[in-house]
C-alpha cells in the first residue's frame, strides 16, 4: 500500500530517469519530431490514479511547448497487470511499491521507449487500432506524408 506522495515519488524518479522534464503537472520528453506527454488524473470513485500519456506531432503543433495531454495526437494510459487483470488505473489500497516501480519500467520500455525512439510508426505497429483514435490533424498530416 502507498499514500500519494509515495506515488507520485516513483513516477518522478521513473521518468526523470529516462529523460522527462517536469513542467505545468506534466512530464514533457522531446524528440526530434515528437513532444511525449506523461500525467497524473485522480480517480473521483476511488484511492487510485490514472497515468495518462499522448503523442503530440511537433510539426502540427508549431511553437507548442507544453500541451496537455487530452489534446494529444494520439493518447493512451498506462496499464497494469494485477492478478491476470489487465487494468488502467493503479490503485493505491493494493499496490506495493514494488509492484508499481516494475509497472512503469514495462511501460515506459514497451510503450514510451519504442515510440521515443522510432516514431509514430513504431506506435501504429505495437497497437494498429489507435489510428482509429488519433486526431483528425494527424490523420490529415499523415495523409499528406503518403
Amino acid at each position: 500500500m502507498m499514500d500519494n506522495k509515495e506515488f507520485k515519488n516513483i513516477l518522478r524518479i521513473y521518468l526523470d530517469k529516462n529523460g522527462f522534464i517536469y513542467k505545468n503537472k506534466c512530464f514533457y520528453k522531446y524528440t526530434n519530431d515528437l513532444i511525449v506527454v506523461v500525467d497524473l488524473q485522480k480517480s473521483n470513485y476511488q484511492n487510485s490514479f490514472y497515468i495518462n500519456y499522448a503523442f503530440f506531432v511537433k510539426d502540427i503543433y508549431n511553437g507548442v511547448e507544453y500541451p496537455r495531454t487530452n489534446l494529444g495526437d494520439i493518447r493512451g494510459r498506462f496499464v497494469y497487470n494485477s492478478s491476470g487483470a489487465v487494468l488502467d488505473y493503479f490503485s493505491l489500497d493494493s499496490l506495493s511499491q514494488n509492484e508499481f516501480r516494475d509497472s512503469l519500467e514495462d511501460n515506459i520500455n514497451t510503450v514510451l521507449r519504442p515510440v521515443i525512439e522510432g516514431g509514430l510508426i513504431k506506435y501504429s505497429e505495437l497497437f494498429p487500432k489507435a489510428i482509429f483514435t488519433a486526431t483528425k490533424k494527424l490523420q490529415l498530416y499523415l495523409r499528406c506524408d503518403e
